[in-house]
């Protein structure tokens, strides 16, 4: 943050995507209540969000971000229309 006259000017965060190969046995949510759950599994230092989700019996690749517009433009059907 630096300040500028009378304003404070604070940067934008950085748009963040990550590409995760989820292992068999992790559950794709944020809830941290939740025993290996995919956001501590990753432990990334930032509040991100899984786009869509996978079962957790099963592994593949899976997006998270730390941008909830690009998450929703991806996840709501309304965003897919021309």
């Amino acid at each position: 943050m630096r300040e500028k006259a009378d304003k404070v000017i604070k940067a934008k965060e950085d748009f963040v995507v990550l590409l995760f190969n989820k292992p068999k046995g992790i559950t794709c949510t944020t809830e941290h209540k939740v025993k290996d759950n995919i956001i501590d599994y990753i432990n990334y230092e930032e509040r991100i969000f899984p786009i869509g989700r996978l079962d957790k019996d099963s592994e593949g690749l899976i997006l998270l971000t730390n941008n909830r517009i690009f998450l929703f433009e991806i996840l709501l059907p309304i965003s897919h229309c021309f």
